[in-house]
C-alpha cells in the first residue's frame, strides 16, 4: 500500500471539486449580469435573489473544502502509525480505508479505498486500536489487518 499516494489522489480530488465549485460559481455571476440585463420587475428580482442564493451556498462549500484541503496538508502521510488514528491507512475484512476526511470513495491501483474522518461512525470505533484488534460494526465483526 502506498499511504503518499492515496493521499495525493486526496487532494486531486479536492483540486478537481474547487475547480468545478470555481467554475460553477463563474457561472452562477454570469447569470446574475444577465439576468439584470434582460430582466424587469418582480420575476426579475426574484430570479436574481434565487440565482444570488446559490452563489453564497455555492461559496459555503468552496470555503468548506479549502479548509478540507489545509486539513489534509496538515497530515504527514509518511508517518506510520501503529495504532489508528488521523492518517493512518487500514486494511480489514471488510475494505480498505484511509482516516484523513470525509471524501468517500477513491480508487487506486484497481482497489477501492473510503477516505473517511476519524470522527465518523467507524472512525470513531476503530480510534487507538491495533492491528489484529476487531470490533463490532452494525453486528459485523470488523478485524484490523495492517495498520500504515
Amino acid at each position: 500500500m502506498n499511504k503518499v499516494e492515496i493521499h495525493a489522489k486526496c487532494f486531486d480530488l479536492i483540486d478537481l471539486k474547487l475547480n468545478e465549485l470555481q467554475k460553477e460559481i463563474s457561472e452562477l455571476n454570469s447569470s446574475v449580469q444577465n439576468e439584470t440585463k434582460s430582466s424587469a420587475g418582480d420575476k426579475h428580482e426574484t430570479s436574481r435573489a434565487m440565482i444570488q442564493q446559490e452563489i453564497d451556498f455555492a461559496n459555503q462549500r468552496l470555503k468548506e473544502l479549502q479548509i478540507a484541503k489545509s486539513d489534509l496538508n496538515k497530515i504527514n502521510p509518511l508517518l506510520v502509525n501503529k495504532s489508528i488514528n488521523t492518517g493512518s491507512l487500514i486494511e480489514t475484512n471488510i475494505g480498505n480505508i484511509y482516516f484523513a476526511l470525509a471524501l468517500g470513495k477513491i480508487k487506486y491501483q484497481n482497489l477501492d479505498f473510503n477516505v473517511l474522518s476519524i470522527q465518523s461512525p467507524i472512525g470513531l470505533l476503530l480510534k487507538e486500536k491495533n492491528k489484529g484488534d476487531k470490533i463490532i460494526l452494525n453486528g459485523k465483526e470488523v478485524i484490523i489487518h495492517s495498520i500504515y
